[in-house]
């Protein structure tokens, strides 16, 4: 065979092999950059640990929604017992776990998941948390994958403790919003479980923490009795109680500030005094007298007795760490029944929860 005549086979042959090449569809596809996913296929993970249990990864929350009972976070005893009370014993090995989910199309193979444990708070502060552990999960798309922590306290984290759980991946680029701030009412990332059983007539004392570079702000605490609670286990788990729903007087509630004077839970920071809440009432009468009479009045004081009765506490917090204790009233609750109550921190400037707390009192 002649050198021409080879050359011209071997450029058949590779017009032969490009054309089976390109008639493949797979190839086509390879080779235009195409493949058989969806248009609407995302490449992305949408890690989150839920705050209730209709939470679907949105953020922000709504208003008004008790995201400190996160359904994820779940502690159990050395046999494998749940402990619905988040009550630690001493020198005892428990297991805490955390359910993660990823909503997202694409598996994330490198998820993050960190556990913090503190004493009950509002806020999440790293310095005053301990690190229960930190492991890695590899979590398919529309998918849930559970991390599992061991844990033996100490007489430094004994009793009700408050526990904070964060989800994320670096190479998904599916992080949280802050590296030291949990907040799970704009960030799906973190979850946090914060409940506490405290007796009827007993002082209760829980830490407030806000950023550290905030200069001191107005906060309200919101107490409010949670009567139709929905916890991720029945109310007769917790130590056996029984719930009750009869109304608390929470103004018989009282927060006692970090330098020891008390204050009624429904009277703002600047107490109103005897003399001026009469003098509200006589303007609430007044007022009222001239809506029968369709007299004008003027309502300005009026507006100020609003706050007397709003079973809120507004105070300037400093930044950083606070400390606050509430005396709990005595209920008359008799032995082995209970009734929850919520108390929410809200930032006044800007509207917005940073944390709250479930306290069960029980008889």
């Amino acid at each position: 065979m002649k050198a021409i005549e080879l050359i011209r086979k071997l450029q058949a042959d590779k017009k032969m092999s490009m054309d089976r090449f390109h008639k493949d569809p797979a190839n086509r596809k390879a080779f235009e950059n195409k493949d058989d996913k969806p248009e609407e296929f995302k490449d992305k993970t949408m890690l989150y640990i839920r705050s209730t249990t209709t939470d679907n990864g949105s953020r922000p929350l709504p208003a008004n929604t008790v995201f400190w009972n996160s359904p994820d976070i779940e502690l159990f005893n050395s046999s494998g017992t749940l402990i619905p009370t988040n009550e630690l014993a001493l020198n005892q090995n428990h297991t805490i776990t955390v359910l993660v989910h990823n909503d997202g199309d694409m598996s994330c193979n490198s998820c993050v998941v960190d556990l913090f444990i503190c004493n009950p708070s509002i806020g999440f502060d790293r310095p005053h948390a301990t690190q229960i552990g930190i492991t890695t999960l590899s979590i398919l798309g529309h998918n849930t994958a559970t991390a599992s922590f061991n844990f033996t306290p100490t007489n430094s984290n004994l009793g009700h403790q408050c526990l904070f759980a964060r989800a994320y991946s670096y190479i998904n680029a599916d992080m949280p919003n802050s590296a030291d701030q949990f907040n799970p009412t704009i960030d799906r990332h973190v979850a946090q479980q914060n409940l506490s059983i405290v007796n009827q007539g007993a002082t209760f004392e829980f830490m407030v923490f806000t950023p550290m570079q905030m200069k001191q702000q107005t906060f309200t605490l919101k107490l409010t009795q949670n009567k139709n609670a929905v916890n991720k286990k029945p109310i007769n788990a917790l130590a056996n109680l029984v719930t009750i729903n009869k109304d608390i007087k929470v103004n018989r509630f009282l927060f006692l500030n970090n330098i020891g004077t008390a204050n009624n839970l429904n009277i703002i920071q600047n107490k109103i005094n005897t003399v001026t809440q009469k003098s509200y009432f006589v303007q609430l009468l007044l007022y009222i007298l001239s809506l029968i009479f369709k007299k004008s009045i003027d309502t300005t004081r009026f507006e100020a007795m609003k706050s007397i009765n709003t079973n809120t506490w507004t105070k300037e917090f400093k930044g950083g760490a606070n400390k606050v204790t509430m005396q709990i009233p005595f209920m008359f609750l008799r032995k082995n029944n209970a009734t929850q109550f919520e108390i929410e921190m809200i930032n006044e400037k800007t509207g917005l929860s940073i944390g709250g707390l479930t306290i069960i009192v029980k008889g």
